[in-house]
């Protein structure tokens, strides 16, 4: 028999600059089980080099991060994909093989409120329009995805109401409506600001009209959004010849949705994120909970026969609350 091996031979014992090479490797979404393993490890996942070594290496990676309000009263709780290692399965005939993706709780000291519209990612950020007042606000605030801690940004040179928000080429373009100095009553017509990250400036662009954009989002330069319908959800796209939406062909997600669906753009792919109430799921002190499904779906476009979705994989990833409602998918580049 063989005596252990030395605590010196671990991985932790390796040099520095080695160790983190080998960790820029491994996927980002084996992250979050990866910070489980030590506080050196903790450390390292949330260092600024690490990132420029994947960087580096060519090997960043589109991280979903999940925004939910556990509770009606409580500041929103974030959640990021993972993969979980693989498990044995012991009736194989009866239930499929789940896809081994969950959601993980996002460990974050003091998140700001915000309202979900108000929230956009670009690059390694999460942007936050509104700051400490969701409903009134002309600060920013940047969520780094990198070290999972926000910060204060360059405030808007106008305070705005009911904002919302969606990036294009890289800046941020902010809807909202302004306050009339002569009345002191909101316009009619909503101001549209774009903020530069690189630049860390805000630019005056358009007025336009208000809408939400929490259950669209732009791929490749289409917009899709969802019905949900009785049987599952529907997917449509935006065609910009005709000037209508038009129902996506070869999909229809399973299951009965309830208020909130999201969708993201995961890299040229959709994700997907809806609530599933079952009756029968209860905790042991009383009371309704749900899941939170998630399905990604990639997109090809057919000559004359319109866009077609085929389900990559989809599947349960996370049980909460009946209370929790589904705020956000953004999906950060790191």
């Amino acid at each position: 028999m063989t005596s252990p091996a030395p605590e010196s031979n671990s991985i932790l014992s390796l040099p520095d600059d080695l160790l983190m090479n080998c960790v820029a490797r491994v996927s980002i979404l084996y992250y979050p089980t990866l910070s489980l393993v030590s506080k050196s490890f903790r450390s390292l996942l949330a260092s600024p080099d690490l990132y420029k070594t994947r960087s580096l290496l060519d090997r960043t990676e589109s991280c979903p991060y999940v925004c939910l309000r556990l509770q009606s009263r409580e500041n929103p709780s974030w959640f990021t994909l993972c993969r979980k290692p693989d498990q044995a399965l012991t009736n194989m005939k009866k239930k499929p093989k789940p896809s081994g993706y969950v959601l993980a709780k996002v460990s974050i000291a003091h998140p700001p409120p915000l309202q979900s519209s108000s929230l956009v990612a670009v690059g390694s950020n999460i942007y936050n329009i509104g700051g400490s007042n969701p409903t009134s606000s002309s600060s920013l605030s940047k969520f780094d995805c990198m070290s999972h801690t926000w910060s204060e940004a360059p405030s808007s040179p106008v305070e705005m109401f009911t904002a919302s928000a969606g990036v294009l080429d890289g800046k941020i373009y902010v809807v909202g409506s302004c306050e009339d100095e002569d009345s002191k009553s909101l316009k009619d017509t909503f101001e549209v600001f774009a903020y530069n990250p690189k630049e860390g400036k805000w630019h005056q662009v358009i007025m336009c009209d208000y809408t939400d954009s929490n259950a669209y989002c732009e791929i490749e330069n289409v917009l899709y959004s969802v019905d949900k319908l009785f049987y599952g959800i529907e997917f449509k796209w935006y065609d910009t010849e005709v000037s209508r939406w038009r129902r996506m062909e070869g999909l229809v997600l399973p299951g009965t949705p309830t208020h909130h669906v999201r969708l993201a753009n995961y890299g040229g792919k959709m994700a997907v994120l809806w609530e599933w109430e079952e009756e029968h799921l209860t905790y042991s002190w009383g009371g309704d909970k749900k899941k939170i499904w998630c399905a990604v779906i990639t997109l090809e476009r057919r000559k004359n026969r319109g866009i077609w979705g085929k389900v990559e994989w989809f599947d349960h990833v996370l049980t909460v609350p009946g209370t929790c409602a589904l705020q956000k998918v953004l999906v950060a580049t790191v």
